[in-house]
Parts: structure tokens; sequence; C-alpha cells
């Protein structure tokens, strides 16, 4: 789910390459990613200076990490990744954990379970307040995010690893 990892597939192969290495990526509708990572990014900005940072770049910038990680993916079929659809995070978390687990090779136990069950009725989404943005809120459309995340968006379709509708 760090999106600064995304596109440096290779490198991460590279620097765990005698580890026996599982790469699981999480997959989230770009129409919210990308306005949320904008949030984020502004917030901690301004941590540091009051100038505000541009943002509208930001849809062809993430899209092109997204890109290269897919490129990465197609250009070396032979390596096995696990793919999450951040909406079966929300709503079918058992499914996901069994997922994740079956992919490592490791059974989970009831206590596991047991255990995700109990942090997520602890830690609810929005636990400390929800993020209010918007595309526009920092120079880009949805549009542009459509526009930039087409090739993507198709992909995970076709794969059947999200169907994302607006």
């Amino acid at each position: 789910k760090c999106v600064a990892n995304l596109g440096l597939e290779a490198e991460v192969r590279d620097a765990f390459s005698e580890s026996g290495l599982n790469l699981a990526l999480m997959h989230r509708n770009p129409l919210s990613v990308v306005p949320s990572t904008c949030r984020l990014s502004r917030a901690f900005h301004r941590a540091y200076s009051d100038v505000d940072v541009d943002m509208s770049a930001n849809p062809a910038g993430l899209a092109g990490m997204m890109m290269r990680c897919l490129n990465y993916r197609i250009n070396h079929p032979s390596e096995v990744f696990h793919d999450i659809c951040y909406d079966n995070v929300r709503t079918d978390i058992q499914s996901v954990i069994a997922g994740i687990y079956d992919f490592c090779g490791v059974t989970p136990t009831d206590q596991t379970y047991a255990n995700v069950m109990r942090w997520e009725a602890e830690n609810p989404q929005n636990k400390h307040g929800a993020w209010d943005y918007s595309a526009e809120a920092y120079g880009f459309t949805n549009d542009d995010i459509r526009r930039e995340f087409a090739l993507y968006a198709a992909w995970v379709q076709s794969e059947g690893i999200c169907n994302w509708a607006d």
C-alpha cells in the first residue's frame, strides 16, 4: 500500500533477491487515491513550509509510477504477485487475510482471525475523522485522473482484481 515503493518492483526484488520475496499489491481506485495523496502531501509540506506545493501534475506522476509497476509485471510474467482490492479490505477482510496467508504459504489460525477482527472493531475507518478532499482542490479533475490511469484501470478490470464504478 506504500506508494513510495510503487514502480520500484525491480529494485525491491534486487534488494531482497535471496530471501524468497513475495510481493503483494494493494489496488485502490485512483479517483480516491490521487486526491488523498495530494492531501497527505500538502499536510506534510505545511509542517515545514508556508508555501503550498503545486499538485496539478500529480495524476500524471502517480500514473507514471503505476505504469512502471504494471510494465514490470508484464515484462516479468514468471514472477508471482498477490493482488488485493482495497474495497475487499473494507468489506471482506477475512478473505483478504486468508488470501495473503495462502500466498505466503502460511495457514492462519482462529486466533489470527480473532486478532484481525478485534483490531478492525477497535479501529474503524475514519476513527480519527475523515479527510475531505477533491481533485479540483489540487488543480485537476476526476476526468484528468481517469485519463491518466485509463490503462491501469482497464488492466485491473480485465484481471478481475477490482471493479471500480464511479
